[in-house]
């Protein structure tokens, strides 16, 4: 299971098992629906906001959030990633149980989508992989290097790479800035 996915691999392997698909396939699927949601999630999070004032439910580790959204939404994204049909409903399922875990409230009529948090997102946007924006948003919330790693299935080196290069990258970009500045004169 791609670990950039909030969701578990045993979560991942029963609704493969029970809908009958190959699990390596509906795990590529899930990351895919997942990287491509890091970029446009916050813009349908903000529709159904504005729109719907549905309930929605950001993952306690600030990893992820669950919306409920029409069906059409799922429609799009699979029409967009070239999902077969049997993937979709695998991936629904996979949602719908994840949603079912982390909150008490469902929508009538709605289906859950679970898209990576407005704090990850942005920090994909600003240029950090998914996997480094989960590590920093950990790390905002003052996890050490290894409750990260446990949190996220990693190993601390992994962990330590991830951080020196979101560091590299911050650093890079701070001096980008200060050349634009001095460029001001």
């Amino acid at each position: 299971m791609p670990a950039t996915t909030p969701f578990s691999a045993s979560l991942v392997a029963d609704v493969a098992r029970d809908r009958d698909v190959d699990r390596d396939r509906l795990a590529d699927a899930l990351a895919s629906i997942h990287a491509d949601l890091a970029e446009g999630g916050d813009a349908i999070q903000r529709h159904y906001d504005d729109e719907y004032d549905q309930p929605y439910h950001t993952t306690d580790d600030g990893l992820a959030t669950v919306l409920f959204i029409g069906a059409d939404v799922w429609t799009q994204l699979a029409e967009r990633l070239d999902l077969p049909d049997d993937l979709r409903a695998a991936a629904e399922r996979v949602h719908a149980a994840f949603a079912r875990d982390v909150m008490d409230e469902s929508v009538p009529g709605s289906e859950p989508l679970v898209l990576p948090s407005s704090r990850v997102a942005s920090l994909v946007r600003a240029g950090l992989s998914l996997r480094q924006a989960q590590v920093q948003v950990l790390r905002n919330e003052g996890r050490s290097q290894q409750a990260i790693a446990d949190e996220l299935g990693l190993d601390v080196g992994t962990v330590k790479t991830h951080t020196y290069r979101i560091d590299r990258k911050v650093s890079e970009a701070r001096a980008l800035l200060a050349a634009v500045d001095d460029g001001e004169d």
